[in-house]
């Protein structure tokens, strides 16, 4: 599995169960930060012409897996591994299986737990496109770079059933700043609960008030 990275840009490490989801968006594929690993059932022993001229259109050279075992939840069990390899060997970056079968959600779950950025995804063109910057000022979205430790901090503090979680946004942000470490900026909070926000753990509603979801 190649992990060569491009500088300076958000490496999305992406898992296309064959079986579930036949289709290849290859305006996502061709994108600088992606990296595709296909999987394709025993039986599988054709793909759509376009989802083949997506593969080759894509930037960074696609692996395709053939799974060599027939049977329910074999190629599951096969993606799933190949996940756990990889984020060993690039826990920094995160990880998408598209599949609309939800058993994956247990794999996703536990890695998040292990503060790895992982998600199931039902089509391609859910997953964020990374930060781009206009000519005036940069294109806000919720998609920032927040370091592992940072993550791993925060969720410590907010753990379920603690009963000093902030109930508002600025207070949040202040409550991080100050759990991040005297060097902490404030940018740095943000970018924390931002990320927070971004992966579901946290919702923050027009009033302001904070709603926990870890």
């Amino acid at each position: 599995m190649s992990s060569h990275h491009h500088p300076a840009t958000r490496v999305n490490r992406v898992f296309l169960d064959y079986e579930n989801v036949v289709e290849v968006d290859p305006g996502v594929v061709r994108r600088k930060d992606i990296f595709l690993t296909l999987f394709r059932g025993a039986h599988q022993k054709s793909m759509k012409n376009d989802d083949v001229d997506a593969l080759l259109a894509s930037s960074n050279q696609p692996k395709i897996v053939d799974v060599v075992v027939s049977g329910k939840n074999a190629l599951d069990m096969v993606l799933a591994g190949y996940v756990g390899y990889t984020v060993r060997e690039n826990p920094g970056d995160y990880f998408h299986i598209i599949s609309k079968d939800t058993g994956y959600d247990a794999l996703v779950k536990q890695l998040r737990k292990e503060y790895i950025r992982a998600f199931r995804r039902e089509r391609f063109e859910d997953i964020p496109s990374p930060v781009k910057k206009a000519s005036s000022k940069p294109v806000t979205s919720n998609i920032v770079e927040v370091p592992v430790d940072h993550l791993a901090i925060v969720l410590r503090y907010l753990g379920k059933g603690r009963a000093d979680r902030p109930r508002k946004r600025e207070t949040l942000l202040n409550y991080l700043k100050s759990k991040l470490g005297v060097s902490a900026t404030k940018q740095d909070a943000k970018r924390v609960m931002d990320e927070l926000c971004a992966t579901n753990r946290i919702s923050i509603g027009s009033d302001n008030l904070v709603t926990y979801r870890i």
